[in-house]
């Protein structure tokens, strides 16, 4: 090279002149010597100390959008789960009801179970306690409270199956298993002189 001592002259003017950057051209300018100029090792210090700082500073930048906009997400999730939440307790909630109220609504019925009789007319539209028929005197055993169809004394066929119901509206299917063996109730009563000894007839099968 026959630069000789131009060499670094050339060199620090060729470095400079590639420089666009204001503020480090600003900063060489302040660090000129008395006579006006600077030197190429104390403007490679400026160069290099103020782009580590750019750098510096644009990661510290670059960290402090990301944990904002982690943040942000983290919210976002947040209240997203809370308005699946609150969706799925209210989508939930009708059915809940709908089925509690099934179910305290409705009584389970087997298959086989036979729906519940009015033990004073037969019939399965009401209950014995609203029956039109229990102030109706029995034609057959001449007692009051049901039809001679029914009558037990009477050996039908139409066996009616109940059971004990307390004076409510409350309506409905029962089932309940008849024992053909239970011990019946006999009352001997004198007629004309004669004693005759009659079945007492309760009005129900089963008290």
């Amino acid at each position: 090279c026959n630069f000789g001592d131009y060499l670094e002259q050339a060199l620090k003017k060729q470095f400079i002149f590639g420089i666009n950057n204001k503020r480090m051209l600003d900063r060489m300018m302040e660090s000129v010597d008395k006579s006006g100029d600077i030197t190429l090792e104390r403007a490679v210090q400026i160069a290099t100390a103020l782009e580590a700082s750019s750098r510096e500073s644009n990661e510290i930048q670059r960290k402090q959008v990301e944990s904002v906009n982690l943040v942000k997400v983290k919210d976002k999730i947040r209240s997203d789960k809370k308005f699946n939440s609150s969706n799925k307790v209210k989508k939930s909630s009708p059915s809940t009801q709908q089925s509690s109220s099934s179910s305290s609504s409705s009584v389970p019925v087997s298959k086989n179970c036979k729906k519940l009789k009015c033990f004073r007319c037969g019939l399965e539209s009401h209950l014995a306690n609203v029956c039109p028929h229990k102030n109706t005197k029995c034609n057959y055993c001449k007692v009051v409270g049901h039809l001679a169809k029914v009558c037990l004394k009477a050996g039908t066929k139409n066996k009616i199956q109940t059971n004990h119901i307390d004076e409510s509206n409350e309506i409905s299917e029962i089932c309940h298993i008849t024992n053909d063996n239970r011990s019946k109730i006999f009352v001997d009563m004198k007629v004309d002189d004669n004693l005759i000894k009659f079945e007492l007839d309760t009005g129900s099968p089963v008290t």
